[in-house]
């Protein structure tokens, strides 16, 4: 259970990659880049917010040292 968990998170990770490959590709730009790289830097906070208050397993790589 917990290695589909793990799976999932990595198809949503290299999905949110692919769409911002595309982003950039699409229209360039230093400043929609920052934007979309900001975006998706919250969206992501927000998913472990959402996981972590929801009983789950706190994301390891994220924790602090």
């Amino acid at each position: 259970m917990a290695s589909e968990d793990f799976h999932k998170r990595i198809d949503a990770v290299r999905s949110v990659r692919a769409q911002r490959d595309a982003a950039e590709r699409t229209m360039p730009g230093e400043r929609l880049r920052r934007e979309i790289r900001e975006a998706f830097e919250r969206q992501d906070a927000l998913n472990r917010d959402d996981d972590a208050t929801a009983g789950g397993q706190p994301d390891p790589s994220h924790q602090d040292s």
